[in-house]
């Protein structure tokens, strides 16, 4: 299946997402229980806007591995593009800093949610921890 989830990420790196997504699929099909699967496929429908399904892929690789920092990222920039600001700090971002403290790009992500809400001090507060 790691062949597949390769020619899944060419497909991405190419921005064919509708084939990625079929990759994905495929690959899910054989392998369930893989949370990169789940992951790679919701990235894809991300690109595509299609934020429903994008979400409920995210969400199946958080109930396969919830300690996968990546995909509550993920789960956050969902949220941000359709304007669920709130949502995408506390059920996204902030959960994937708790996970993985070192990554810089989620605390830039939680301090771009909160300026989108107007929340200015929150945003600099955040910067000022990190």
């Amino acid at each position: 299946m790691r062949f597949v989830l390769s020619l899944g990420d060419r497909a991405m790196l190419s921005m064919l997402y509708s084939d990625a997504i079929e990759l994905y699929t495929c690959a899910i099909a054989f392998c369930c229980s893989d949370p990169l699967y789940h992951f790679n496929r919701a990235h894809a429908f991300y690109r595509l806007h299609k934020y429903v399904e994008a979400t409920e892929d995210a969400e199946k690789s958080i109930h396969i591995d919830p300690n996968f920092s990546k995909v509550y990222d993920l789960l956050g920039l969902i949220y941000c593009a359709q304007g669920k600001y709130h949502d995408a700090i506390d059920q996204g971002f902030v959960k994937a800093l708790e996970l993985d403290p070192g990554d810089e790009s989620f605390t830039r992500n939680i301090q771009f949610a909160h300026q989108k809400l107007g929340d200015a001090d929150t945003a600099q507060e955040d910067q000022v921890i990190s």
